[in-house]
C-alpha cells in the first residue's frame, strides 16, 4: 500500500487474525501455490456484510481508486441481509467490485483466496 499507492506508512496497520491455512486444504498446498498476477490487483473480502467489518468505506475507497483509474478489482463474498440491499445495491454500481452473495462451497473457497493479493475477513479500521 505504500509502495503502490502512496499511503502514510503511519496509517498503515497489520491486525492479527486467526488464518484459514490448513482449514480448507492441506497447508503445503497453499503455502506452494504461485501469487497472482498483479494486473489487476486483487482484493477479497470475504464473510457476512456488516457493520464493524467497514462495507461501508471499504465501497468508499474503491470507488476512489475507480476514479483514480487504478487496475484493481475488489471481489466480495459473504451473506447479506436485507437491511444491506441499498449498501449492495451501490457497490454493484462500480464496475470493479464483484460481489457474491450466496455460499461458496467448501472446495472452492482455497482459489477464491488464492487469488486475492489482499484479503479482509474480519474487520477493517480505516483511518
Amino acid at each position: 500500500m505504500i509502495s503502490e499507492y502512496g499511503a502514510d506508512a503511519s496509517r498503515i496497520h497489520v491486525i492479527s487474525h486467526p488464518s484459514y491455512l490448513g482449514s480448507y486444504e492441506s497447508q503445503d498446498i497453499t503455502l506452494a501455490r504461485p501469487m497472482p498476477d498483479r494486473s489487476p490487483n486483487e482484493f477479497l473480502f470475504f464473510g457476512m456484510f456488516r457493520g464493524e467489518k467497514g462495507a461501508e468505506r471499504i465501497r468508499d475507497a474503491a470507488a476512489k481508486l475507480t476514479k483514480r483509474d487504478y487496475d484493481d478489482r475488489l471481489n466480495m463474498y459473504g451473506k447479506a441481509f436485507s437491511s444491506q440491499r441499498r449498501l449492495l445495491r451501490r457497490l454493484g454500481w462500480n464496475e470493479n467490485i464483484s460481489l457474491g452473495t450466496d455460499r461458496i462451497p467448501d472446495e472452492e473457497i482455497p482459489q477464491v483466496f488464492s487469488n486475492a493479493h489482499v484479503a479482509n475477513t474480519r474487520y477493517v479500521r480505516c483511518m
